[in-house]
């Protein structure tokens, strides 16, 4: 050090020069050895583009595909994470039917796989066959309080399908799974995924890649590992959770996105009676609505103070906003009460309902879909093919919200998926106006 400081400067800065060169041709080789060894590291910061091309030897068709459970809106959260793994993976998705009807909720991999083969094999029952008449009935009744519908006979698969190849499935037998695709059900042709977001998460960064065999059992996964996975088949318990896919990468959010904001409503059945009851309010963007979700888990047991809550919005509402000359009035005197034109949706179908008496009382203008009976009928002419039903009473949840959206302005409540789906398509019809 005492040498160099006796140097000349000109001499003394270009070593310091060179010595730079040399460190920075050091660490370049290191990298590039680095890399070379562990062909599994991007970058030092571990994250790599989920889409990046992969050469492989291997060029069979690979699938994933998973369980359904719970509601339309939880089982569409899974689907649309479902379309982000099969693109990220290059994987085709064999997508299960929806389930419209009564809720079967998220159970442990088999007892969820069990009970989906069950509800299969209830819809190809003849329930005649019954030696009693109880038997009977309740076979009819199970039989009847679900449907198995396609999904893109209700949703709008355009972007979809342009980017991820899908095999429609009409059932959820497992073992017409493995025979329709050839495959063997056991570990070396396909990888199970057990339990739910509250315990996996995904994620597009090399960070967790050091887990090197993904296994069923651990809880963080790197798509990239699960992109070199071999088995025929990735076959998850659940897909549901809208943070299940953590994304980091700018790629892979906007695609994500761009799958929920193309997710939508496209049956035209449902938009033409949904237009028919939004000009009897007064017309698409001419009007306010609500959610009220009482009927069922912690929306019903808390149901008074979920009203509350929505009324306090509504009030609040009101009272800010002076400019809502755009909205439809009816004829009120009462001082105590708001004479806009209301429409509120519910899975509770009647004002008659205690539960709903504190928003009717605020807003007398207030209509639901019962007032709309007449414009329904068009409904009865949906039929699901595959089961004979009727789709009058799958669809009413579906249509209400479609016709709450179209209000200029839409109170909701929280940490409803229906809600935050109610939401999205209201900006959707907001944007598209």
């Amino acid at each position: 050090m005492k040498f160099l400081r006796t140097l000349p400067q000109p001499i003394y800065s270009r070593r310091i020069f060179i010595l730079f060169l040399l460190s920075t041709y050091l660490l370049i080789t290191l990298i590039f050895y680095v890399n070379k060894l562990n062909p599994s590291l991007c970058n030092f910061n571990k994250i790599c583009d989920v889409k990046e091309e992969v050469a492989s030897e291997n060029t069979r068709e690979k699938f994933i595909t998973y369980l359904p459970h719970s509601g339309l809106h939880n089982q569409r959260i899974a689907l649309e994470n479902a379309v982000f793994m099969a693109w990220a993976l290059n994987r085709t998705l064999i997508l299960p039917p929806l389930i419209l009807g009564a809720r079967f909720p998220f159970q442990a991999f088999d007892k969820l796989e069990n009970y989906l083969n069950f509800l299969s094999k209830v819809k190809q029952k003849n329930c005649m066959n019954m030696k009693s008449k109880m038997n009977l009935t309740h076979c009819e009744k199970l039989r009847d309080s679900y449907t198995f519908y396609r999904w893109d006979q209700l949703f709008d698969f355009t972007f979809i399908s342009r980017n991820v190849k899908i095999i429609h499935r009409d059932e959820l037998i497992s073992e017409n799974l493995f025979l329709k695709f050839n495959m063997s059900n056991d570990e070396e042709q396909v990888w199970r995924k057990y339990g739910n977001a509250q315990k996996n998460s995904f994620y597009d960064s090399r960070m967790y890649g050091n887990i090197k065999s993904s296994n069923k059992f651990s809880n963080k996964h790197s798509i990239l590992e699960l992109r070199e996975r071999d088995e025929g088949l990735l076959y998850f318990n659940s897909l549901f959770g809208s943070a299940l896919i953590k994304l980091v990468i700018p790629r892979n959010i906007q695609f994500m996105k761009e799958i929920r904001e193309s997710f939508i409503i496209s049956n035209p059945t449902l938009l033409d009676i949904t237009k028919r009851i939004s000009d009897e309010l007064g017309g698409r963007m001419n009007y306010l609505s609500a959610h009220a979700r009482i009927g069922d888990g912690g929306f019903k047991k808390l149901s008074r103070k979920w009203i509350k809550n929505l009324i306090n919005d509504i009030v609040e509402y009101f009272h800010e906003d002076s400019n809502l000359s755009n909205s439809a009035d009816c004829k009120q005197n009462d001082s105590m009460t708001f004479s806009k034109m209301f429409y509120l949706a519910s899975d509770a179908h009647s004002k008659d309902v205690q539960g709903l008496k504190p928003i009717i009382q605020l807003l007398p203008c207030a209509l639901m879909l019962e007032d709309f009976k007449d414009l329904l009928i068009p409904m009865n002419e949906l039929v699901n093919e595959r089961d004979g039903l009727r789709m009058t009473k799958f669809f009413i949840p579906i249509l209400d919200l479609m016709i709450a959206a179209n209000g200029k302005h839409v109170f909701t409540m929280r940490y409803s998926t229906y809600s935050s789906y109610l939401k999205r398509y209201h900006q959707y019809l907001t944007q598209s106006v």
